[in-house]
């Protein structure tokens, strides 16, 4: 804007993207384990639509590989897709076709604690879109303390990157640092923005 347009930055206000946490439940997380079946189970969550241009697909080429490092893994899909690219990709999972999820979409509002909770029960987060810079996805993940591969377009190495998140164990403590971007600090920075 200032190169472009020639805007003064003293007129230019930046605000974050809003994410809403909400406080994970154990109770809510074993009900959601038994409904998907991931009872001992590693998850690797993936959000937002499933399209081609995300790439669930490279996740589910790595699969095979994950698994000879990890028996015991399940692939959760949440978000619309359509039925084609469904069946395609469950065709392109072949015989681990048992281990991935179609869980749908949920509403933002009506079904937050759902959505809070599988990101809460889950091992890894994957973001695989190449045009997106940071969605709000990757800071709700962060948000719950998920470790995350992102941006890996190759499908050994992306299995190299989940296995190796798996086997350490290790949640990244991303809380702190995302705070302004919780929304009771985006409204405050949008009112005082229009303050002014």
């Amino acid at each position: 804007m200032v190169k472009i347009f020639k805007i003064s930055p003293k007129k230019i206000e930046i605000i974050p993207p809003g994410i809403e946490v909400e406080k994970p439940s154990l109770k809510i997380q074993d009900k959601l384990r038994k409904k998907y079946k991931l009872l001992a189970k590693k998850v690797i969550l993936f959000t937002g639509r499933i399209l081609p241009e995300k790439n669930p697909q490279l996740l589910i080429k790595a699969l095979p590989k994950i698994k000879e490092e990890i028996k015991n893994i399940k692939i959760v899909f949440v978000g619309p897709v359509e039925k084609g690219f469904r069946e395609k990709l469950l065709e392109l999972a072949g015989e681990n076709s048992q281990d991935i999820i179609f869980a749908g979409p949920f509403h933002p509002i009506k079904e937050a604690t759902t959505l809070a909770n599988l990101y809460a029960l889950s091992d890894v987060f994957v973001a695989l879109g190449e045009w997106e810079g940071v969605p709000l996805r990757i800071l709700e993940a962060r948000a719950y303390g998920l470790p995350i591969a992102e941006g890996i377009l190759n499908p050994e190495k992306l299995a190299q990157k989940i296995s190796e998140i798996l086997i350490s164990k290790k949640r990244p403590q991303y809380f702190r640092n995302l705070k302004s971007h919780f929304w009771p600090n985006v409204l405050d920075k949008i009112y005082r923005v229009y303050k002014v």
